[in-house]
């Protein structure tokens, strides 16, 4: 599977993204310097930013000529946009809908370790719960590909690799895309085939 991006687009009269990417690994990593446009590169690729310019295919699927809702693209962003109003479960069920069997909902609590948290409020987890939360809910909606921005920021470092191995297994498992931003080495590492460096931009 290829996954080829190249995307322009102006920021500001003075400020502006260029990536080229290219590449036979399905699952990449992807860092660079604070405000070198890796969260926007994201967005646009999930296709919540309209960019001047974007060619975003995985394998032969072309993505940028769809709209955001028909890519089959899942998103857990650094600060999770989960409802607040309803318990974890409900959150992951709605990620889910009807594209994961009860068997996988269940094998995804297991290794994202929330068993515990499923009765709970969004309002009353912590921010690693809320990134494992987020993970799950991504992932339960069968993406064709995955986008994580900084998905273990918040998370201990013993349980941020136990999960990264888990999630890497399930990815390779569903042939699923992935494109995971991160300033952790460890992250990259155990998420990416490769490691994709953006330069500062302004």
């Amino acid at each position: 599977m290829t996954v080829s991006i190249a995307v322009q687009h102006r920021l500001s009269d003075a400020v502006a993204i260029n990536v080229s990417i290219e590449t036979p690994h399905r699952c990449i990593g992807l860092t660079g310097p604070s405000g070198s446009g890796k969260t926007t590169l994201l967005h646009i690729i999930a296709g919540l930013i309209p960019a001047d310019h974007a060619r975003i295919a995985i394998g032969a699927q072309r993505l940028d000529h769809r709209p955001p809702e028909d890519r089959r693209v899942g998103l857990a962003m650094q600060r999770p946009h989960l409802f607040p109003h309803l318990s974890v479960e409900r959150n992951l069920l709605f990620g889910a809908g009807s594209s994961s069997s009860t068997a996988a909902v269940h094998a995804c609590i297991e290794w994202l370790e929330i068993g515990a948290l499923m009765g709970r409020s969004i309002r009353h987890l912590s921010g690693g719960e809320r990134q494992r939360v987020a993970i799950g809910r991504a992932v339960l909606a069968n993406p064709k590909l995955l986008l994580l921005d900084e998905p273990f920021a918040a998370v201990d470092s013993d349980r941020a690799q136990r999960i990264a191995a888990n999630l890497r297994a399930h990815v390779d498992a569903a042939g699923i895309a992935m494109i995971a931003v991160s300033h952790q080495r460890q992250t990259l590492d155990a998420l990416g085939d490769r490691t994709v460096v953006l330069p500062a931009i302004g």
